[in-house]
């Protein structure tokens, strides 16, 4: 745009272009909204993986309820390890028994203390 003044010319520029400048805020506050969500998604598998972890664990029996000796190895009545001639008992599924496999008892103590935490963080 030009304007003229008693034979003088001068050049004149617009400012329609400019953008308002946003807030630090806005961003913070989308950035929260976003972990807040993650987390609650978070919340929610581990919740999930404890559910299945705990009926996992109820299916399986108890020591108490077997009432007989077992062999420390395959975790099978009837023999004792010196006479066992069967691999040691891999995991939870093969015997049975909740009291020979902490690692599953472990597990859900682990989980409580996550969602714990989880809840605490939110």
């Amino acid at each position: 745009m030009y304007f003229s003044l008693i034979g003088k010319s001068f050049f004149c520029a617009t400012t329609s272009t400019v953008k308002p400048e946003r807030s630090p805020l806005v961003h913070v506050e989308s950035e929260l909204a976003e972990n807040v969500q993650l987390k609650k998604v978070l919340l929610s598998s581990v919740e999930e993986e404890l559910l299945k972890a705990t009926r996992e664990n109820d299916d399986l029996n108890s020591l108490s309820a077997i009432r007989s000796r077992l062999c420390g190895n395959g975790h099978k009545s009837g023999h004792t390890p010196p006479k066992c001639s069967s691999r040691p008992c891999p995991f939870n599924d093969a015997c049975g028994l909740k009291d020979k496999h902490p690692e599953l008892k472990e597990k859900i103590s682990a989980l409580q203390k996550e969602i714990k935490r989880l809840q605490q963080e939110g």
